[in-house]
């Protein structure tokens, strides 16, 4: 099914996440350095695994 045209309710919401993603991208605060090298190690671990 393709979707030829947006509804009211999805346009409006389109710009509610574009602005909060905007706003983690530019976001310069503290990085929490161990969920940060949490999601590093699984991505390695699952980078490991699917090439073996």
């Amino acid at each position: 099914m393709k979707i030829e045209k947006l509804t009211e309710l999805q346009i409006r919401a389109m710009s509610e996440v574009a602005d909060a993603w905007l706003a983690h991208g530019l976001a310069t605060g503290p990085a929490d350095r161990t969920e940060a090298e949490a999601g590093v190690a699984v991505r390695t671990s699952s980078t490991a695994r699917s090439s073996t």
